[in-house]
């Protein structure tokens, strides 16, 4: 009699009802097609069974399909899953090969008891994929001796829809450790897979499995997604606890890009996650005190952001708003001195940072922002000091500055026609020490550069040296003594 092959739940723990891989016992035998379908009450009947078709081609031999390509098969093969001495170290010659494995896979059961092994092969992106979520993925599942799959979603070139929770307690664990994009491998010991009854004729009882698991999307949760499908007056109309469960889906994105110092993309998903809290239509006071609370930590963060991508007046911005809801808020107080400080707007931001001090004498963070920023108004200072010295600078020092005279009048015109035609070494020495002190003081974006009385020489030669150092240059102002210059660094993107 021909076997047949029962639906039953196999692979990841989804319902598949095609043939898709053959038993070990059975494997060097393909499929047969029947013409018609078999009663199985009638298989379960003592009695001398039932008869059946087979399917013939020209030849006059039984038809028969294959469901696996050959070509593709190969592309797919696991000699991990069988013994190989050579690849062998020293001590594990006695080991089977998933034994061998496990050796370089990391436990992630909870209570470290062995039930799943992973090893990442590539990383991934974005965040953990969370429970409950729905996910598309390719798989390999191998049993062990067995170098081809006994079940492939690649060889069937159709993605596997699940939803986390609703499957394999291995599996489920499996791939919530993983992330978008990420191709890891699984070992999972029966007690997280078919325990010892095991799945029909391909999975014998008390069979370890190795899963190749490559995750090709997911969606979070339902929520996440009818919120973004509705109307602007839909989502106002909606519960707090869907809306909060948007916001939180959407901050924790955020943090998974900050965590990796993708500042921009953190940056992004921040701002979708303040947007969605701003769009909530309050009930009651409950609900606004929530909404307040979630507002401050969002707004934090985006300053926090803004910061590391030296956006001070967007940084600003979103202190002001955490302030206009805790007026005392430490964290905002320093951020927003902080950029300050980036603007070199040192009075403002010494006191915004000394009344965060004020509020918390001991934070380090606090102080030695102080400290850098004493630093920055001292170099500042010095570089005002030598750039007026070098503006009011005479001539020459045995020239006498009392006399009126028509000659010695003449004389001045003449010498400042020469000096402006020309910018001296020593005051290219000095932009040029002042702009690198500048340049390398991380806490400082932009500087103004007294001008005064400077000569369109001079103010040509500030120009030039910055642009040759990487610096941006702004001027303000229209003709001389009002014109002024604001030397600023270019803005750093996130890696």
């Amino acid at each position: 009699m021909e076997q047949v092959e029962e639906e039953s739940v196999c692979g990841n723990g989804s319902i598949n009802t095609e043939n898709t891989a053959y038993d070990d016992e059975f494997s060097k035998d393909p499929t047969i097609e029947l013409l018609g379908g078999l009663d199985l009450n009638d298989l379960r009947k003592d009695g001398p069974g039932t008869e059946f078709e087979v399917s013939y081609n020209e030849t006059g031999t039984p038809e028969v399909k294959q469901y696996f390509d050959g070509e593709e098969l190969s592309k797919n093969l696991n000699y991990e899953t069988q013994l190989d001495d050579e690849g062998s170290s020293s001590g594990d010659e006695d080991l089977s090969p998933f034994d061998r494995l496990a050796r370089k896979m990391e436990d992630i059961t909870p209570d470290k008891s062995g039930g799943v092994y992973k090893e990442r092969l590539k990383q991934g992106t974005g965040m953990t994929i969370p429970l409950r979520s729905f996910v598309k993925v390719h798989y390999n599942g191998y049993l062990e001796y067995s170098d081809e799959p006994y079940d492939s979603s690649r060889l069937r070139n159709e993605v596997q829809q699940h939803q986390l929770g609703g499957g394999l307690e291995g599996w489920d664990l499996a791939i919530s450790t993983m992330k978008k994009g990420e191709l890891s491998r699984f070992l999972i010991s029966p007690e997280y897979a078919y325990g010892n009854i095991g799945c029909g004729p391909r999975i014998p009882g008390d069979s370890r499995i190795l899963f190749e698991i490559e995750v090709l999307s997911f969606r979070e949760k339902a929520g996440v997604d009818e919120y973004y499908s509705a109307s602007r007056e839909e989502k106002r109309q909606m519960p707090m606890n869907v809306v909060l469960k948007v916001y939180l889906a959407e901050k924790q994105r955020g943090t998974e890009f900050f965590n990796r110092n993708k500042f921009l993309d953190a940056l992004k998903w921040y701002q979708k996650a303040k947007d969605v809290l701003d769009n909530i239509r309050l009930k009651d006071e409950k609900e606004e005190k929530t909404q307040q609370k979630e507002l401050l930590k969002i707004c934090l963060n985006l300053a926090i952001c803004s910061l590391k991508l030296s956006h001070s007046g967007r940084a600003i911005t979103y202190c002001k708003e955490a302030l206009d809801i805790e007026e005392k808020n430490i964290k905002a107080l320093y951020c927003y001195g902080k950029a300050l400080h980036q603007l070199s707007e040192f009075g403002r931001a010494k006191h915004y940072l000394q009344r965060a001090q004020k509020l918390a004498p001991g934070n380090q963070d606090i102080n030695k922002e102080l400290e850098r920023l004493e630093s920055s108004v001292k170099q500042f200072r010095m570089t005002e000091k030598d750039i007026c010295r070098r503006m009011f600078a005479k001539p020459s020092k045995t020239e006498d500055v009392n006399k009126k005279s028509t000659k010695e009048s003449a004389n001045s015109k003449t010498k400042t026609k020469e000096h402006e035609e020309k910018c001296g070494d020593e005051f290219q020495g000095l932009v040029k020490v002042r702009l690198q002190a500048f340049k390398d003081d991380s806490h400082v974006m932009e500087i103004p550069f007294p001008c005064g009385t400077l000569s369109r020489p001079e103010m040509v030669c500030i120009f030039e040296t910055a642009l040759d150092m990487g610096l941006d240059t702004r001027i303000k102002g229209e003709g001389t003594p009002d014109i002024s210059i604001k030397i600023m660094k270019k803005q750093p993107t996130s890696p």
